[in-house]
């Protein structure tokens, strides 16, 4: 995953925070649905730096099937929202903090599935339709989750 496409994402993310400002608080909660889980056969991690970008000499990419799998199901059918509010732009400004991820799930025909990991433990994930990408955030904050990427990324090849 190059910077470019994670800046991208932020972009994407920051407008619709904009189309969101007026949304309420408590805005409905949808279940995840991770398409086709068992067929992702990468998965990448960045460390995002300071200033909100990574750098694919720091990326680890792992091929291990059970690992991905594993990853795969703790984090399908977690609660997330699509309209979030406040908790939203708080969790874009940790972008410029370490201890932040940006992964991709990638399957042999290049289908991806990504999200950024925050230092706090929430994720905000990009699912991809014909139409759009959509971000969501996770309801709560997983930081057994966080500590498994960390884990992973700092595994040697």
């Amino acid at each position: 995953m190059t910077s470019r496409r994670i800046l991208f994402y932020i972009f994407i993310s920051l407008v619709f925070l904009s189309g969101c400002a007026n949304k309420e608080k408590n805005s409905e909660y949808i279940v995840l649905d991770i398409p086709s889980p068992n067929e992702y056969t990468s998965l990448s991690i960045q460390p995002i730096d300071g200033n909100g970008g990574t750098s694919e000499a720091k990326q680890k990419v792992i091929t291990d099937k059970k690992k991905i799998l594993g990853l795969v199901h703790k984090m399908n059918q977690m609660k997330v929202i699509q309209s979030p509010s406040k908790e939203f732009n708080e969790s874009i400004e940790e972008l410029n903090q370490h201890q932040s991820y940006a992964v991709s799930l990638t399957d042999t025909s290049d289908k991806q599935f990504d999200m950024i990991f925050f230092k706090d433990g929430s994720i905000q994930f990009f699912q991809h339709t014909e139409e759009e990408i959509v971000p969501s955030l996770s309801k709560a904050k997983h930081p057994k989750l966080l500590q498994e990427i960390t884990n992973l990324s700092e595994l040697q090849n």
